[in-house]
């Protein structure tokens, strides 16, 4: 199952870093990560992704850095969410 998870992961991550530079990123994309990421972690990310956003936006940060970065936070998300349905 940690295989699957991985790839989830990997792929809410890759969507997640693709739709910072979006249009829809302050009306639906954000505000939709932040709400399930809380639910899940009780976390506002939201200061950190707005973060990530600026650190890709001036080259500081790379897409696979932040890509990355997410999906090892989407993951334990994942596996916290998954013990409590347990």
């Amino acid at each position: 199952m940690s295989g699957v998870l991985d790839e989830l992961a990997a792929a809410a991550a890759g969507v997640l870093v693709s739709s910072m530079g979006s249009d829809d990123w302050e009306e639906r994309a954000r505000p939709a990560f932040v709400h399930i990421y809380a639910l899940a972690m009780s976390e506002d990310v939201g200061p950190v992704l707005e973060g990530h956003r600026s650190e890709l936006s001036s080259g500081e940060l790379s897409a696979r850095d932040a890509a990355r970065i997410w999906r090892s936070k989407i993951r334990e998300a994942f596996k916290k969410e998954g013990g409590h349905r347990q």
